[in-house]
């Protein structure tokens, strides 16, 4: 289980919230959060991966560029698409939450696309925090132990070939 308020802990809410908004037709609101929930993932493995110069990215909510900097520090994916869906949670961030000429009415099929994007990130991430979190002793890692010991990705958001966006078992 994550450290509650760590990166990983509020992932895992803002994955739950994502679920909620979408069964109550609230695409932007569900897109808000997709993008939220994989930022902080992401954000969650540059904590325990990342290095002294990655600390400005800490502020950023680009997750294209925080899923960069991760594959650049060793999160392996054969998922190349990954990054250009990414891309397209920088609008969910801003142009769902301010009004003006750019706010973005999220429609139910982009926000599927999200929820589908969000779990591939969240597993791909936390199965990567649980694989090298395994068998070590805390005093092997620099930091908050706590932050990497978590549960099944699935269990946190992830998401298999057998299950759906929308499957319960995944929230």
């Amino acid at each position: 289980m994550a450290a509650v308020g760590s990166y990983a802990d509020l992932a895992q809410r803002d994955a739950k919230r994502a679920k909620i908004m979408f069964d109550f037709a609230d695409y932007s609101a569900c897109g808000r959060f997709c993008e939220q929930s994989a930022e902080k993932s992401l954000k969650a493995y540059l904590e325990i991966y990342g290095e002294a110069g990655d600390m400005r990215l800490f502020s950023l909510h680009k997750p294209k560029r925080l899923y960069e900097r991760c594959c650049e520090l060793g999160l392996e994916t054969a998922q190349k698409q990954m990054a250009s869906e990414l891309a397209l949670f920088a609008e969910y961030y801003y142009d769902t939450n301010y009004p003006g000429d750019s706010f973005l009415e999220v429609t139910r099929e982009q926000a599927e696309d999200a929820m589908r994007t969000m779990a591939e990130v969240n597993s791909l991430v936390f199965s990567k925090l649980a694989d090298d979190s395994a068998g070590r002793d805390a005093s092997e890692l620099d930091g908050d132990y706590t932050r990497v010991r978590l549960g099944s990705p699935t269990a946190i958001c992830g998401r298999t070939e057998e299950t759906s966006i929308t499957d319960s078992r995944l929230w």
